[in-house]
């Protein structure tokens, strides 16, 4: 049938109201996690220097959290890890610089904070790797990758801890690349936990009530489904942030 004069007033009135907002019109209709500037799961850098970008998600507070992000286009040096929601973050640097960045580089190094090792202590990742991530925030933060289904290894640990207490920090996944890099994230595992868990006296998440041997904690992944709570795994090496 003919548009109503009325319903195409009304279309660009709210589309009038969008842009007046600065809100990105991807974003209005875009489900599921996505890069800050390509508003897509996907993200090509055009930059010739290194640059962060931010995944738009749900900030991960508490629980275990896993994700994949695949290498699509490798550059010198890609780097992959995680960022502070509450440190400011330089998106025109590299975000190992930052405070808030922890970084996994594809020739096997980790940084945080301009802080290394620098020495080849992880297996390092090409073109078409998946990386996969495991963020675990139930008690001092810790982050561990795998990659081709191998056996874990701890890149970082303490990153809830400065100064002996827990302070709280939520994160999000990040990646630091340069032209011509790019990457696909993958999505959330239906292992991640994403309820927020209340903090005991001493500053750390409390654990959920135990029936049976297993946790009563009902998971909620950020966008794509919902599981229990990933039990943790072994790690073959680990790094003081």
């Amino acid at each position: 049938g003919l548009v109503m004069t009325e319903q195409i007033l009304t279309a660009y009135r709210n589309h009038a109201l969008q842009m007046e907002s600065n809100i990105p019109l991807p974003l209005i209709t875009k489900r599921g996690p996505c890069f800050e500037s390509s508003h897509e799961a996907g993200y090509w850098c055009t930059s010739s220097d290194h640059c962060t970008e931010l995944l738009r998600c749900r900030k991960l507070r508490s629980g275990i959290h896993v994700w994949s992000i695949k290498v699509v286009i490798a550059c010198e040096s890609t780097w992959l890890g995680v960022a502070a929601t509450s440190e400011k973050i330089d998106r025109s640097a590299w975000l190992g610089s930052s405070a808030g960045g922890w970084v996994y580089g594809s020739t096997g190094c980790v940084c945080h904070a301009h802080r290394g090792p620098y020495q080849v202590t992880h297996p390092p990742f090409a073109e078409g790797c998946v990386v996969k991530f495991r963020l675990d925030l139930t008690r001092r933060g810790q982050l561990y990758i795998a990659l081709r289904d191998s056996d874990e290894y701890m890149l970082f640990d303490n990153m809830l801890m400065q100064d002996g207490k827990n302070v709280g920090r939520s994160f999000v996944p990040a990646i630091s690349l340069k032209a011509p890099g790019a990457v696909q994230f993958l999505g959330f595992h239906p292992s991640s936990s994403q309820e927020e868990l209340p903090m005991n006296s001493d500053g750390y998440p409390q654990r959920p009530p135990m029936r049976d041997g297993l946790s009563t904690d009902s998971s909620l992944d950020d966008v794509n489904s919902s599981s229990s709570s990933s039990s943790s795994s072994s790690s073959s090496s680990s790094t003081s942030s």
